[in-house]
């Protein structure tokens, strides 16, 4: 049986290192990097979340694209989701996406390599979430993204 993230205490170490330190807190969203042709990516250092800024909106689980670097090892991806309260919530990370899925001009710019996956977390709350990728107990990457209410209709 595949044990989470959480299970083997990479949850604790990034619940310590999330806590607020004194001074400027860091941009909420995470500064943007543009790929260029329409790709625009959050985090690193080596996994990001495709994304579209300004925020995204708290209702259910939240779809999201997360690109891994060449380097990463071979086995499963984990997603940590920690909430503005402290609150730490697991979401899920599928297999790689085919480069055959993509619609015509909407995968990643050529030569930008890498592997694309399908994740998903439920973001239930306004504010400033910490969003972190990793494998077993490293850490990839790390992004802030700000998440707002659905607008009422």
């Amino acid at each position: 049986m595949r044990q989470s993230v959480a299970a083997l205490g990479l949850a604790g170490l990034l619940t310590a290192s999330c806590a607020l330190v004194p001074g400027a807190p860091p941009p909420c969203p995470s500064p943007l990097i543009d790929r260029g042709g329409g790709w625009h990516e959050i985090g690193g250092p080596r996994a990001w979340l495709l994304f579209d800024p300004p925020y995204v909106t708290s209702h259910g689980p939240r779809k999201l694209w997360i690109r891994v670097d060449d380097t990463v090892p071979a086995g499963p991806l984990e997603l940590l989701a920690f909430s503005p309260d402290g609150t730490t919530v697991e979401g899920f990370v599928q297999a790689p996406v085919p480069d055959d899925a993509w619609a015509h001009g909407s995968g990643p710019p050529a030569g930008l390599g890498g592997s694309v996956h399908f994740a998903a977390t439920p973001l239930s709350q306004p504010g400033c979430w910490t969003l972190v990728v990793g494998t077993r107990d490293t850490e990839l990457g790390r992004l802030l993204i700000e998440v707002v209410p659905p607008r009422q209709e």
